[in-house]
């Protein structure tokens, strides 16, 4: 079963809501049925995945989206990265249109990480840090060997300087 998307537009949007860049918040203009008291409140709430999502005749739409459509006119074809990583952030300064590889390279430290650096794992049987990073091979879904370190220092500058080098985002492997 396919399901249909609504295809909206910046007009419908405004018509039902407000949009404050600088504070991320919408506000409901208009209601439908009884609920006159939702008029001027915050809309949508947080979702299973943690982003704001907002319903909209029936069908729900992600908040981050419908920022980049109020503003330029458009939804974007590419995701929408949070660039703090926070999902419920929707100010537009913290929003950036990115394709799915440059969303990827803006990831938050997973809690199962226990070096504190995203690539740098310690392999007991080598005594050694084994540095690795995303290979840019879209046919190829493995790690690129980056090398064994004595050193957990020169572990954490031969991967910062690998993503570095491949565009990964300042704020990539911070602290979920």
């Amino acid at each position: 079963m396919t399901r249909s998307v609504k295809i909206i537009d910046r007009a419908f949007v405004s018509t039902h809501l407000d949009y404050d860049p600088d504070t991320g918040d919408f506000r409901w203009k208009t209601c439908r049925g009884p609920r006159v008291d939702l008029i001027g409140k915050k809309a949508g709430y947080v979702n299973g995945k943690g982003y704001v999502q907002i319903g909209l005749e029936g069908t729900y739409y992600l908040a981050h989206r419908l920022a980049f459509l109020l503003v330029y006119g458009s939804l974007p074809e590419a995701d929408v990265d949070h660039i703090n990583g926070d999902r419920q952030d929707n100010r537009f300064i913290n929003l950036r249109r990115a394709d799915r590889t440059e969303n990827s390279r803006n990831q938050r430290r997973r809690i199962t990480n226990k070096s504190g650096v995203m690539g740098v794992y310690w392999l007991t049987r080598r005594n050694r840090w084994e540095v690795t990073i995303g290979s840019d091979d879209r046919t190829v879904c493995a790690n690129v060997y980056l090398g064994h370190y004595k050193d957990f220092f020169e572990a954490v500058c031969a991967r910062k300087s690998a993503e570095f080098h491949r565009g990964f985002h300042v704020n990539h492997g911070r602290a979920a």
